[in-house]
């Protein structure tokens, strides 16, 4: 019995090594497989059942990247594996995912008083909110950078409208956008209720543009002043990218606006637009379309602006 029950613990050892063993040389031999991206926490599985192609998104030397349902399949020299998301941003040296989630965060606390006299302070304060991380992989599954967007604040407003106190969480406009090589983030803080201001006391608060290649952010545009932008756009075609928004006086009314063109990473057009004294309309109007070859017709005052390979021409709308 003693001799019986030796050679079973020796059969199981035995058993167990070759399974560890054929583990092993699976995911050496195959980079793209479930069980080695599990352990390293990154975003590709083994293409789960009952996955359908839908048809080639793009292609990259030996990378195909393929539209499925639930997600995308990324071919790499015939191996496939499995991105489950619903969205995601392809470029030839790897994927972008945008991931929002709750999470525990220490956030800007505004007080504000609008009785009589405009005051404000502010401390920090410990919350859940949501939170955006945007992060880029090659296609082997190795994480290239992560960006995490500027936290919200919570504004504390007393005399705020009709009511004696108002308390509400600001999260800032994230907008984004790709060209054929790089990966565009525009952060835009917003006011809260009636007030018009970015809050003063809160350092780390900015209108933001990043740009971000296969090694990390190239280039940040930082939008000055304390007053919120808005009507801004972020469209790309192509190898071109448009950003466009308007700043605001501190009582709310159209100040100037901005329109930037860039040319993968390179920005070959920035103009600034001065508001018409005689009229309380919006300098930039919020929308734009861009073509494949960098021309760019957007909303501008009383009409259109357009730019095209060097030239711009602004075009008033005609009456009636």
């Amino acid at each position: 019995m003693r001799e019986t029950i030796v050679s079973l613990v020796l059969l199981f050892l035995v058993f167990s090594s070759a399974c560890i063993g054929y583990g092993e040389n699976r995911d050496t031999d195959n980079p793209l497989s479930h069980n080695n991206l599990t352990n390293s926490l990154l975003p590709l599985t083994d293409v789960p059942r009952g996955v359908i192609e839908l048809g080639t998104l793009a292609k990259y030397g030996n990378i195909t990247v393929m539209r499925a349902t639930y997600g995308y399949v990324i071919s790499k020299n015939g191996t496939k594996a499995f991105l489950n998301v619903s969205k995601a941003y392809f470029f030839p040296w790897g994927f972008v995912v945008v991931e929002k989630a709750p999470a525990l965060r220490k956030v800007p606390l505004v007080r504000a008083n609008l009785t009589t006299i405009y005051s404000e302070s502010s401390q920090n304060t410990t919350a859940v909110v949501e939170t955006t991380r945007i992060k880029a992989y090659d296609y082997e599954g190795n994480p290239l950078w992560v960006h995490e967007t500027q936290p919200p604040y919570i504004w504390e407003l007393i005399g705020y409208g009709k009511k004696a106190y108002e308390k509400n969480v600001s999260y800032p406009r994230i907008l984004i956008s790709n060209n054929s090589g790089y990966f565009f983030i525009a952060e835009l803080p917003r006011h809260l209720g009636n007030t018009v201001n970015l809050p003063a006391s809160v350092k780390g608060i900015s209108n933001s543009l990043y740009i971000y290649g296969s090694n990390g952010l190239l280039e940040q545009f930082n939008i000055s002043g304390r007053y919120e932008v808005d009507n801004g756009f972020l469209l790309s075609a192509g190898n071109y990218t448009v950003f466009g928004f308007q700043v605001t006086f501190e009582d709310g009314t159209p100040n100037y606006g901005e329109v930037l063109v860039f040319q993968g990473s390179k920005l070959i057009f920035r103009k600034r637009f001065e508001r018409n004294p005689e009229c309380l309309c919006n300098v930039i109007h919020g929308w734009a379309r861009i073509y494949p070859d960098g021309c760019v017709l957007f909303g501008l005052l009383e009409g259109t602006g357009f730019y095209c390979k060097g030239n711009f021409k602004y075009t008033p709308k005609e009456n009636g």
